[in-house]
Protein backbone atom coordinates (compact mmCIF):
# COMPACT_ATOMS: atom_id res chain seq x y z
CA UNK A 1 0.00 0.00 0.00
CA UNK A 2 1.17 3.35 -0.41
CA UNK A 3 0.51 6.88 1.23
CA UNK A 4 -0.04 10.01 -0.75
CA UNK A 5 0.49 13.44 1.02
CA UNK A 6 -0.43 16.83 -0.21
CA UNK A 7 0.49 19.59 1.75
CA UNK A 8 -1.32 23.33 0.88
CA UNK A 9 -1.35 26.63 2.24
CA UNK A 10 -4.04 29.24 2.27
CA UNK A 11 -4.23 33.02 4.03
CA UNK A 12 -5.85 32.63 7.24
CA UNK A 13 -8.76 34.77 6.18
CA UNK A 14 -10.00 32.47 3.15
CA UNK A 15 -9.56 29.47 4.76
CA UNK A 16 -13.01 28.59 5.74
CA UNK A 17 -14.22 29.27 2.01
CA UNK A 18 -11.33 26.77 0.89
CA UNK A 19 -12.09 24.68 3.37
CA UNK A 20 -15.94 24.85 2.17
CA UNK A 21 -14.39 22.59 -0.32
CA UNK A 22 -12.97 19.69 1.64
CA UNK A 23 -16.12 17.45 1.12
CA UNK A 24 -15.80 18.03 -2.73
CA UNK A 25 -12.56 16.58 -2.94
CA UNK A 26 -13.04 13.89 -0.89
CA UNK A 27 -16.46 12.91 -2.45
CA UNK A 28 -14.30 13.35 -5.67
CA UNK A 29 -11.16 11.04 -4.46
CA UNK A 30 -13.14 8.46 -3.33
CA UNK A 31 -14.00 7.73 -7.33
CA UNK A 32 -11.17 6.71 -8.11
CA UNK A 33 -9.82 3.31 -8.04
CA UNK A 34 -7.75 2.03 -5.22
CA UNK A 35 -8.45 4.53 -2.24
CA UNK A 36 -8.55 2.90 0.91
CA UNK A 37 -9.01 5.83 2.83
CA UNK A 38 -8.69 9.55 2.78
CA UNK A 39 -7.93 12.36 5.89
CA UNK A 40 -8.22 16.11 5.18
CA UNK A 41 -7.05 18.62 8.15
CA UNK A 42 -5.96 22.12 8.66
CA UNK A 43 -4.86 24.58 11.16
CA UNK A 44 -6.92 28.08 10.73
CA UNK A 45 -4.74 30.18 12.35
CA UNK A 46 -1.49 29.26 10.24
CA UNK A 47 -3.48 28.73 7.03
CA UNK A 48 -1.99 25.10 6.17
CA UNK A 49 -3.46 22.18 5.36
CA UNK A 50 -2.62 18.14 4.68
CA UNK A 51 -4.25 15.62 2.56
CA UNK A 52 -3.56 12.28 3.34
CA UNK A 53 -4.57 9.36 1.64
CA UNK A 54 -3.98 5.25 1.51
CA UNK A 55 -3.87 3.32 -1.98
CA UNK A 56 -3.39 -0.17 -3.14
CA UNK A 57 -1.22 1.20 -5.81
CA UNK A 58 1.81 3.09 -5.97
CA UNK A 59 0.23 3.96 -9.52
CA UNK A 60 -3.31 4.45 -7.98
CA UNK A 61 -1.32 6.97 -5.80
CA UNK A 62 0.25 9.06 -8.30
CA UNK A 63 -3.26 9.94 -9.89
CA UNK A 64 -3.34 13.71 -11.71
CA UNK A 65 -5.25 15.71 -9.38
CA UNK A 66 -6.90 17.41 -13.10
CA UNK A 67 -9.11 14.14 -12.67
CA UNK A 68 -11.12 15.29 -9.54
CA UNK A 69 -12.71 17.85 -11.97
CA UNK A 70 -13.22 21.78 -11.09
CA UNK A 71 -12.97 21.81 -7.35
CA UNK A 72 -8.92 22.09 -7.63
CA UNK A 73 -9.07 24.61 -10.06
CA UNK A 74 -11.71 26.63 -8.09
CA UNK A 75 -9.76 26.01 -4.71
CA UNK A 76 -6.93 27.49 -6.24
CA UNK A 77 -8.27 30.57 -7.79
CA UNK A 78 -9.78 31.15 -4.30
CA UNK A 79 -5.92 31.59 -3.42
CA UNK A 80 -4.99 27.70 -2.41
CA UNK A 81 -1.81 26.69 -2.78
CA UNK A 82 -1.15 23.11 -3.48
CA UNK A 83 2.26 21.71 -3.10
CA UNK A 84 3.00 18.09 -5.61
CA UNK A 85 1.70 15.16 -3.79
CA UNK A 86 5.04 13.37 -1.68
CA UNK A 87 4.14 9.13 -2.32
CA UNK A 88 6.00 6.49 0.16
CA UNK A 89 5.24 2.94 0.21
CA UNK A 90 3.65 1.82 3.80
CA UNK A 91 6.64 -0.23 5.53
CA UNK A 92 4.06 -1.13 8.77
CA UNK A 93 0.74 -0.38 10.60
CA UNK A 94 -1.30 -1.36 13.37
Amino acid sequence: MFLRITRTRVESAKYDQVMGLSQEVVDAVKKLPGLKSIYMAGDQSNGRGTIVSVWDTKEHAQFDRTTLGDVVARAQQMGAQIEAPEIYEITAQS
